[in-house]
């Protein structure tokens, strides 16, 4: 499992990876053709991604994808999505103080059951 708060996040779309023609390892977090989240948390976990960041509106959980693949190069970490979508992420220099998504729960409502 991965999960890196805070992080920089960007979401390339399908289209821009096949037309780029560019090898993955030269994607980074930034650029055009991404859509760059700057305030955010990145899980890796049981074969998917999930993004959350801070928008207008609160903390949202703004990209959710089954992996297919992950490369993992020093100072980034890469992930092929079953829809062909490339996220490309890696930590933050910043150290999130005050953001609410050190405690965010991507995972909804989880009930807890008690040995009996």
């Amino acid at each position: 499992m991965t999960d890196i708060f805070p992080a920089i996040v960007a979401v390339y779309t399908p289209d821009f990876v096949d037309v780029s023609g560019k090898p993955f390892s030269t994607f980074g977090v930034s650029g055009s053709g991404a859509k760059i989240f700057s305030e955010s948390r990145v899980i890796v976990h049981k074969n998917r991604v999930i993004v959350g960041a801070t928008t207008a509106i609160g903390i949202q959980k703004v990209f959710d994808e089954p992996v297919v693949e992950v490369f993992e190069e020093n100072p980034y970490t890469r992930v092929l999505t079953a829809s062909n979508y490339l996220v490309v992420f890696t930590r933050s220099k910043g150290c999130g103080c005050g953001s609410r998504l050190r405690s965010w729960n991507p995972y909804g409502n989880v009930i807890r059951s008690s040995r009996g």
